[in-house]
């Protein structure tokens, strides 16, 4: 990307290092509403963040630990990494799709590009993602699960679910 920099081709990059520099201060302002305005009326607030993962990884792992009766090892932390991550794609998509009609009157009062809005909205749920990365480790350590080289992966992991979040919400753009 600098090497094609250097020659003056534009990349994506480039692209998004741009598009941050213009708008740094009200991509943060829109994350931090979206952060705040989720748990505003929440009697637990940020720790659901912690506990909704947890429950559910409870829940399913006493249902399918007495329906299929298969001794797998490490099922909890399979059961709880796989709920965090659908969960984040499901939430970061669903918010992302509706996030240029939610902020209808925003649009039509400020021009601003229409792309920021789903790209908020995927980041602001990426924060929650990384909270709720925490009960796995505290479960990774409890069941007593080997941690291997390949966790150093799951930043790049992360990036790309981030990424695909981000570029699936715009297609509620290309409607709008």
């Amino acid at each position: 990307a600098l090497y094609r920099e250097k020659q003056g081709k534009c990349t994506f990059f480039v692209f998004a290092e741009g598009v941050w520099k213009k708008y740094e201060f009200l991509i943060k302002q829109l994350v931090l509403r979206d952060f705040k305005t989720k748990y505003k009326r929440s009697v637990l607030g940020y720790l659901w963040s912690f506990l909704n993962p947890l429950l559910t990884m409870v829940v399913q792992y006493v249902v399918f630990s007495n329906i299929f009766k298969q001794n797998i090892k490490n099922f909890p932390v399979y059961l709880l990494a796989g709920t965090i991550l659908f969960n984040f794609f499901q939430e970061a998509v669903g918010q992302g799709l509706n996030s240029i009609l939610a902020n209808a009157s925003l649009i039509s009062k400020v021009y601003m590009p229409k792309y920021i809005y789903p790209v908020t909205k995927v980041i602001s749920c990426s924060i929650n993602l990384l909270i709720s990365m925490i009960p796995l480790i505290i479960v990774t350590m409890i069941t007593g699960s080997k941690i291997t080289p390949a966790i150093l992966l799951l930043p790049f992991v992360l990036m790309c679910l981030i990424l695909f979040c981000i570029g699936f919400s715009q297609i509620g753009r290309a409607h709008v």
